[in-house]
């Protein structure tokens, strides 16, 4: 079993994980703002979510910003897209600001 990081830069990107591995994906989020990343979309019967959480930089003051980190198990073998956006929690789904979307094989 393997943890798998995945960044900005992976957008668009296919990931190869094995079954069991641990897919994590971190991004910068600001909640000061009302904005925050949430889950589009997942198939659940080929990764599950873990758990989420919002980490805040430690050197910023007050309306710092932070990084929000989403773990995933890789559950059983496909193909699955993760999309995740980036909107406040009051807007409708598609008023999101920013999306990012990644595809995870797992073998």
């Amino acid at each position: 079993m393997s943890e798998i990081l995945i960044t900005l830069p992976d957008q668009g990107h296919t990931v190869e994980v094995s079954k069991g591995d641990v897919i994590i994906i971190r991004l910068e989020e600001n909640i000061t703002t009302g904005y925050g990343w949430e889950i589009g979309m997942i198939d659940s019967s080929i990764i599950e979510l873990l758990d989420s959480n919002y980490t805040p930089t430690p050197v910023t003051g007050v309306g710092g910003g932070g990084m929000r980190t989403f773990r995933f198990r890789a559950k059983s073998s496909g193909r699955e897209h993760i999309q995740l956006r980036l909107r406040r929690s009051w807007d409708p789904a598609d008023a999101a600001i920013e999306r990012f979307e990644v595809t995870v094989q797992v073998q």
